[in-house]
């Protein structure tokens, strides 16, 4: 019994001689990668940040289609303009749209193609 004793106590130094310095170097190994996340996150940070100001630029521009839209449509209906005013607006506002999203709006309408 005593030898098997000695056995499994020479068995358990190894096992922690060997886990002890793997366990140690695996936490520094995760330690770096933390150190190194941060280190990284401006660059995401800043991604972001220009995407949200491109994201922001695209929201003012449509508020103002918007608004332009309602002042012709307000002018239409009051009698107060005349049609190649509304055309030039209109197309105006089309070319615009057309900047914003070039993949939904890929050729400009009838009315604004002569």
């Amino acid at each position: 019994m005593n030898k098997r004793r000695k056995w499994i106590t020479i068995a358990v130094v190894l096992v922690l001689i060997i886990a002890i310095p793997i366990g140690w170097k695996l936490y520094e190994n995760k330690k770096e990668a933390d150190r190194q996340a941060l280190i990284h996150m401006g660059d995401g940070l800043r991604a972001a940040m220009k995407e949200y100001d491109e994201t922001a630029a695209r929201v003012e521009k449509n508020k103002k289609l918007a608004e332009e839209y309602t002042e012709i449509m307000e002018s239409i209906l009051k009698g107060r303009v005349n049609a190649d005013e509304v055309k030039d607006k209109v197309c105006g506002m089309e070319k615009e749209l057309m900047e914003l999203y070039p993949t939904i709006y890929t050729e400009p309408s009838s009315v604004c193609k002569e």
